[in-house]
This record gives C-alpha cells, structure tokens and sequence, in this order.
C-alpha cells in the first residue's frame, strides 16, 4: 500500500490509471488518474460572456452578507456550469510541473498517559487534511507520512522518498497544558527553515477545536501562497526547477507590487508556462489574473480578437475545468466574472472556493474585496 502511494505521488504520478488497495482488504481498486486529461471524442466550445449593458449594482440588495459563508456540500458539479464543462484543448501527454513537495512525519507524544498519543496522532491526521488544499504543493499521503518514525532523519527523506521539505514536530501535554511544536525542514541539508510553538488550554476548548485550529495556523504559514515554502523557493530554487516554479513565485512577488514592468514579464512567463503544461490549472489561473490586469489596470493590453476580460474568463474557466477544487482557480473565475458584472454568479464561486480551502490568506482578502465593493 505504501509503495503504491509513493509511486503515483512521484514516478507514476501522470499514469492514466491508478491502483489502490483500500485499508481493510486485500482487492484492489482501480480508478482514473485525475492528473492525467484523456482526450474527448468532440470539441466542446467554452462559452464567452459578454458584458451586460445593464448596471450590475443597481440590482444589489442592500443588506450585509455574512463574510464567513457556510455553504451546504453541494457538489461542484452543481455549482457552476463554467467547472463541469470539458476542456476545449488536451495535451499530448498530460504533464504538469513539478510543485514543492512535502512530507509530514508522525507528531511525537512528549506527554504523559494514552491520551498524549491519541493527541499528537489527531494532529497529525489534521495537518494531512489542511495541507493538501493547498494547491501549489505537493503532498505525501497517510500511509506513507505513518510509515515514518516521529525523529526520521531528513535526509532519509530525500533520499528514499525524494521529498523536498519534511514537517516535523512533538505534542506535549502537562495538566490541561497543551503546546504543539511544529518545524518545517529544508531535506538537502537539514536545515530548519521555520518553526512555531502553539499553546492551548485543555480547559477552556475541545481538543477537537484545537487541534484543527492549530493544522490550520501551520499549514497557512508554511504552504499559502506567501507563506514559507514560498519564500524559501524565491531565495534559492531548487536545482531541478525548470523555470515553471519560478514562474508561479514570481505571479505572487508581482501582485505584492502590481507594476506594469513585472506584469508583462510573468504575464509572458505563465503563457510560456501554460504551453509546455496545457494541465497546469495553477498557472492557467495565474494567467487569468494577469489578463483580468490588463483590462483593470490598463496593464500591457494585447490587442486582438479577444478583449483582456474576454481572455481572462477563458483562462479561469480552464483552470477549473482542468482541477475543480484548484482555490487560485475558482479565485480567478470570481474575480473575472465580478468584472464581468456577473456579481450572483462571482459570489458564488467565490463562495466554493472558501469551502474548498477556508485557509487561503490570498482568496480571502480578495473574497472579502469583492464583497465589499459590490455592496455585500
């Protein structure tokens, strides 16, 4: 089972079909990859909107929204028509690039009695929900982080599994004392690139409220867009980069700055990018929002068939189709379909995107923003 799970997060990881073995049996389970893009029998056209001559405020009613939505587990499918249409174009191959990789190690139980190891085995299982809905890494899964001692060395890791950052860390328990150390290490040279102690009462909160308050503190400081790995990337590559990487960390140094100087380099970057990995759905939403600039901010329009909104629309749509719980993808769909004056249908999919990952820093503010100016 663990081999399986290693060898489709890194050798077979563009193979078409994937095997399983559930925990529990013995049978295996065969299933698509969802990587991997087959080609369909027909061209389905995706659809350009066009602006509504209509003021889209005018029909805004005047009470506040919550800005903390709760929203139902609809599925996507139900959602929205632009996320469940095919995509118009497949590649040869179905590559995508290479993300950060990362692997979580079991959390020590430094404290006393059973429940110290029910606690750090609970923390662990939520770091392994709240990191993955962060697309621009790349995740062991369970069988593998289990199959790890609490202390592995780091360089075991690079070695036998080829990850490039191991988090780490111990859960100590005294009283109704409760502090989580978590570490997040560079695996080519042992580095610690970052760590955190979190301290809680067992008194005053639940230990399931704790828990997931704490995996979601340090999954937003190491794997958001502007978060740790982020900027250990920015600072020194990785050897192996080809460029594509660089491209992704670049979008975010850019929209910190927001100059026409940087927008056309990034924005030439990504659409280099989407051409060497038609299925890279991060990059695709990225380009979304360079497009979406040059009509918002005037940003080096390009001039042809299509107009800067138009190409926007196109590329979040893509990115969706491609990966429907893509966060920057469903980010970049409500912010094109918002300066579409499509604002029910904006906050909506901005809705999906805070169920998909309610952690993300950069979908919130723009979520909050988009809410704010239309009057929510």
């Amino acid at each position: 089972r663990r081999s399986l799970e290693r060898y489709y997060l890194v050798e077979g990881h563009q193979d078409p079909i994937r095997i399983d073995i559930p925990k529990g049996g013995y049978a295996p389970v065969f299933s698509w990859n969802s990587v991997v893009v087959s080609k369909p029998t027909e061209t389905v056209s995706v659809p350009v909107f066009q602006p509504s001559s209509r003021r889209w405020w005018s029909g805004v009613r005047p009470q506040m929204l919550a800005c903390v939505i709760l929203v139902a587990s609809a599925s996507v499918y139900q959602f929205s028509p632009y996320i469940r249409s095919a995509p118009t174009e497949l590649p040869p191959d179905g590559r995508v690039p290479d993300r950060p990789t990362v692997i979580v190690a079991p959390f020590a139980s430094l404290g006393e009695g059973p429940g110290a190891l029910l606690y750090s085995a609970g923390f662990t299982e939520e770091l392994l929900t709240a990191l993955p809905r962060f697309k621009e890494i790349k995740v062991f899964g369970r069988e593998t982080s289990r199959s790890l001692s609490s202390d592995v060395d780091a360089s075991k890791v690079r070695e036998e599994l080829g990850a490039r950052y191991l988090l780490a860390g111990g859960v100590r328990t005294i009283g109704n004392s409760l502090r989580v150390t978590a570490r997040l290490m560079d695996t080519d040279d042992g580095e610690i690139v970052w760590s955190r102690d979190y301290d809680n009462d067992l008194g005053a909160n639940d230990l399931f409220s704790i828990q997931a308050d704490v995996a979601r503190r340090v999954a937003t400081a190491i794997a958001q867009p502007y978060g740790v790995i982020a900027q250990v990337d920015t600072a020194a590559p990785p050897p192996q980069d080809t460029g594509t990487s660089e491209c992704t960390l670049r979008f975010y140094a850019y929209r910190a700055e927001l100059s026409p100087e940087e927008h056309i380099q990034v924005r030439e970057c990504l659409e280099e990018a989407v051409a060497r990995y038609p299925t890279f759905s991060t990059a695709w939403a990225m380009l979304s929002i360079l497009y979406l600039d040059e009509d918002r901010f005037n940003f080096n329009p390009s001039h042809g068939a299509e107009t800067p909104l138009q190409r926007a629309l196109r590329a979040a749509r893509r990115s969706t189709q491609l990966d429907a719980s893509n966060t920057r993808g469903l980010q970049a769909l409500m912010m094109a379909l918002f300066f579409n004056r499509e604002l029910t249908e904006a906050i909506r999919v901005g809705e999906q995107a805070l169920v998909t990952n309610p952690n993300d820093t950069e979908l919130m503010g723009e979520f909050g923003t988009r809410l704010a100016i239309g009057g929510q």
